[in-house]
C-alpha cells in the first residue's frame, strides 16, 4: 500500500472507547457523567455490528462500518495505558464526563477496564463526516431533502431485511454521511454521491421470523 493510500485509509478510521463496568457493580448506577458498559453487552455490540457489515456488504457499501480491531483491556496493561494517554489528549467528551478522569481512583471503583473498537468508516473510499445536527436531522448534505431521508431509511430497512436487527438508538449522532464507493449503487447524476452509515449497535431489537418474512415480501 502506497503512502497516500495508507493515509487515506487511516484517516477514515473511527475510534470508540468506553468504560467496562466491574462485575461486582453490575446492578449499580454509573457515577454521574460517566457511561459504563457491561462486558457482555459491549462484546455483543461488536458481534452485531460486524454481522451487519458483512451481511450488507454488496457493492462495497456496508450499512455499518467494518470493525478492524476491538477488545477489552485492563487499565493497568500496556494497551490500557495507551488508551489513557489518548483520552488525556482528547480532554473532555460531552456527555461522558472528563476523559482525563476515566482512570481516576473514583472511576476505577466502578471500572478497571476499557473497551475499544476501531472501525473502518467507508470501505476504503471517500471521506466520512457526521450528519449535520441541523433542522434537517436526517440530511447528509446540510439541508433537509427527500433524497437524504430516503437514503437513511433505506439503510435501516436494508439492515432489517438482511439481519432482522433494528437500531433503537438511531439519533443523528449515530448516523454518518460518507461518499459512496466507486462501484456502489448510489452514484447518480444529481452530483450528490453521499450515503449513510449506521453506528452504535448496542441497543437493538430483532424481528421474529414472521415479521422478517413480511418485511422481505415488501422489500
Amino acid at each position: 500500500m502506497g503512502g497516500a493510500d495508507f493515509e487515506r485509509q487511516t484517516n477514515n478510521l473511527a475510534l470508540k472507547i468506553v468504560n467496562i463496568r466491574n462485575n461486582h457493580h453490575y446492578g449499580e448506577e454509573a457515577p454521574f457523567g460517566y457511561k459504563l458498559e457491561p462486558a457482555n453487552e459491549f462484546l455483543e455490540e461488536i458481534r452485531i455490528q460486524q454481522q451487519i457489515a458483512i451481511s450488507t456488504s454488496e457493492h462495497f457499501e456496508s450499512a455499518a462500518p467494518f470493525i478492524v480491531f476491538g477488545g477489552i483491556f485492563d487499565k493497568d496493561s500496556a494497551m490500557g495505558r495507551n488508551i489513557t494517554s489518548i483520552l488525556q489528549r482528547l480532554g473532555r467528551v460531552p456527555g461522558d464526563g472528563r476523559t482525563t478522569d476515566w482512570n481516576s481512583a473514583y472511576v476505577r471503583r466502578y471500572s478497571t477496564r476499557y473497551g475499544i473498537v476501531v472501525m473502518q468508516l467507508d470501505g476504503g473510499f471517500g471521506t466520512a463526516t457526521p450528519v449535520p445536527r441541523v433542522a434537517g436531522l436526517l440530511s447528509t448534505a446540510g439541508g433537509a431533502t427527500i433524497g437524504n431521508l430516503q437514503r437513511t431509511l433505506y439503510e435501516f430497512i436494508r439492515v432489517a431485511v438482511s439481519t432482522g436487527y433494528i437500531n433503537l438508538d438511531s439519533h443523528t449522532g449515530n448516523l454518518l454521511a460518507v461518499n459512496t464507493h466507486r462501484l456502489g449503487r448510489y452514484i447518480r447524476n444529481d452530483g450528490d454521491p453521499s450515503r449513510v452509515l449506521l453506528i452504535d449497535w448496542g441497543n437493538v431489537a430483532r424481528l421474529n421470523q414472521q415479521e422478517r418474512a413480511n418485511l422481505q415480501n415488501l422489500w
